[in-house]
């Protein structure tokens, strides 16, 4: 571990023990089995409060506060903005302890682009203390979905899944054999799937959306459908009833790797440029605007969330959202925001997670409900 600043302390609503001392019943809320017993479990001393699973590196740290060795706040890195900003270690300052948000200092290097759509959401949604935590993220998840009425039902011609088909134009025999040929289908509530046949099952890390407004999806689903049969994809999958067609991440294209996915990339901007776009947030631009964009999913072996990395990723920021609810001016808001979400690994200009970490999991900090 690096050395450390003058005057750190574990705020003292936390124990710490290692998992060799530790309930099962614990470790079984945590989800993991075969922990080893040098790792270290951080829980509150408030009764519903998460509990968090440690590395052994830093359950020795921790084990270590408080200390006083003069050095720079900065040589903890990005583990100890995420601890200090998270209120588990404590900073004395002006003579007293100290943590949160306003004692991490605003450093970050990554640019904050504020017509970016993820970057938009944020700032429309932060002063949104009505939600929680959990439904913030949901609603960040959520974020640009056009509202459902009785136009958008006539544009369709109705609401059922044949109605859908009919307006796909997959109900006419050319047209979806031109989409199913090679391709083998499945179709739950949200979405209609098709599957490359020459493609292993794990090759779908890499996604491009097509976020055009819901009005242009058959014409989007038949250029790509085009595309496809010249330009490498795993999959692609398309909203499968009328509400979820209006969500702005409703056509979606998985690749076997990055070059894949920029090569159809590019094909994409240029036999899509006129159709008009949905923005969707937490993606990251191919080319110019938000009509195409990209994202990647963490492997899965390595990382404890379920669903989408978007999912989880609009909840983590929620998460930082709830910790800044205090901070009034926006662009130490922005600073801040991108500080703490830099810690976490994710970048902010793309919404992508950095590769460090999935490098050993699991990671420094864990944390379940318990």
């Amino acid at each position: 571990m690096p050395k450390t600043p003058r005057g750190l302390r574990l705020n003292p609503s936390y124990r710490l023990a290692r998992t060799r001392d530790a309930d099962p019943a614990v470790l079984a809320q945590l989800g993991h089995s075969g922990i080893p017993g040098d790792y270290g479990l951080l829980r509150s001393r408030h009764p519903g409060q998460t509990v968090k699973l440690v590395s052994p590196d830093l359950a020795d740290f921790l084990e270590r506060l408080p200390i006083s060795e003069v050095d720079a706040l900065d040589a903890l890195g990005d583990v100890g903005i995420a601890l200090i900003f998270d209120d588990i270690i404590q900073r004395r300052m002006h003579g007293r302890w100290a943590s949160g948000p306003t004692v991490v200092s605003p450093s970050t290097t990554q640019a904050i682009d504020r017509t970016d759509p993820g970057i938009a959401a944020v700032l429309e949604s932060r002063h949104r203390t009505d939600l929680s935590p959990s439904a913030l993220g949901r609603h960040l998840y959520e974020f640009g979905r056009r509202p459902f009425g009785p136009r958008w039902v006539e544009t369709v011609g109705g609401t059922s899944a044949g109605a859908l088909t009919a307006w796909f134009g997959l109900d006419r025999a050319p047209r979806f054999h031109a989409v199913t040929s090679r391709w083998r289908h499945t179709k739950s509530s949200e979405w209609w799937t098709w599957y490359s046949t020459s493609a292993p099952d794990d090759s779908m890390g890499w996604k491009i959306y097509v976020n055009v407004v819901p009005e242009s999806l058959p014409r989007a689903l038949t250029l790509v459908s085009e595309l496809l049969d010249l330009e490498g994809a795993s999959a692609f999958k398309v909203a499968g009833n009328v509400r979820a067609a209006l969500r702005p991440d409703k056509l979606v294209i998985y690749f076997p790797d990055r070059d894949a996915m920029a090569v159809a990339g590019r094909a994409l901007v240029d036999g899509l440029s006129g159709l008009p776009v949905q923005p969707l947030p937490f993606t990251a631009r191919l080319g110019v605007g938000n009509r195409i964009t990209w994202g990647t999913d963490p492997p899965r072996g390595q990382w404890m969330a379920r669903g989408s990395w978007r999912m989880w990723l609009c909840s983590k920021i929620a998460g930082v959202m709830a910790g800044l609810c205090g901070c009034v001016d926006e662009d130490v808001f922005l600073d801040r925001f991108a500080t703490r979400m830099s810690a976490d690994g994710i970048r902010i200009d793309d919404w992508a997670p950095r590769a460090w970490l999935f490098d050993a999991p699991p990671a420094p900090v864990r944390e379940r409900s318990a």
